[in-house]
């Protein structure tokens, strides 16, 4: 369970923190959420079948933003996560997910009480989706090296709004215990299907891909004292009506 109290020393008129996520409510107290969890953990085996589950409900204000389209338990509970796990003894073991999972891109997580900040960046609440539902496999190399790949609806998307799924890729690199590098590659289109104009030849969402790239360094200076250094970049076609393309950029480091 979390709840925040923020104050915001501008006042804003309509009681809103400008470019936040679960603290945008200025000036008052907020009952963030409660979480409830039941799970069945896999791990990767070599040799072995294993089968299990994650399910994550949550109920509280945060609830507003992590809901995904065609999903919802009201406007105050959310049904986070939701997947079933499936190790199959192949090589070191691949990990298979099936279900509604939380996003791997970025440092800060969308379970906020597991960051070393309360209060989140520019990048976790602009640039990042909250979950995704489809398909997830993961295979450990070594003690060091982690590979995932993603197939799943789109961002923030239990139904789909086109016709094409998406796509992510993820290398995991720790070569030690107190320092990780992890990067990942995204794809696919994640506008709202319209019919392709047969006379132009001008496609629809599904030919408006946004893609890009997030890469991730942690370091663990002291036990007490780690740092994190995020750079993002993405680009989507036909981002707006006034725009046909957008870019974005971005970069963020933190200590805690």
């Amino acid at each position: 369970m979390s709840a925040s109290y923020n104050y915001n020393f501008n006042n804003p008129a309509n009681n809103v923190n400008v470019g936040q996520g679960y603290e945008n409510n200025a000036n008052q107290f907020m009952l963030n959420k409660f979480t409830l969890i039941l799970q069945k953990p896999v791990e990767y085996n070599a040799f072995d079948w294993k089968a299990g589950f994650f399910t994550e409900f949550i109920f509280g204000q945060d609830a507003a933003f992590t809901q995904a389209r065609g999903l919802s338990l009201g406007p105050n509970g959310d049904l986070e996560q939701a997947y079933v796990q499936v190790n199959a003894p192949v090589g070191n073991g691949i990990k298979v997910i099936f279900g509604k999972y939380v996003t791997p891109i970025g440092y800060e997580l969308v379970e906020n009480e597991l960051n070393p900040n309360w209060t989140a960046g520019y990048q976790w609440t602009l640039f990042e989706p909250f979950t995704h539902t489809g398909l997830q496999l993961g295979y450990k190399i070594n003690n060091e090296w982690e590979v995932n790949l993603y197939v799943n609806n789109g961002w923030d998307d239990v139904t789909d709004n086109n016709h094409s799924l998406s796509y992510m890729g993820r290398v995991y690199y720790a070569p030690n215990d107190n320092t990780s590098f992890t990067l990942i590659g995204f794809g696919g289109p994640e506008q709202t299907a319209v019919n392709v104009d047969a006379t132009t030849g001008v496609p629809g969402a599904d030919g408006h891909w946004r893609e890009g790239v997030d890469f991730v360094v942690t370091h663990k200076c002291t036990p007490k004292l780690g740092s994190a250094i995020q750079i993002d970049y993405g680009h989507e076609t036909a981002a707006s009506v006034n725009h046909p393309a957008a870019t974005r950029n971005g970069g963020a480091s933190a200590r805690g």
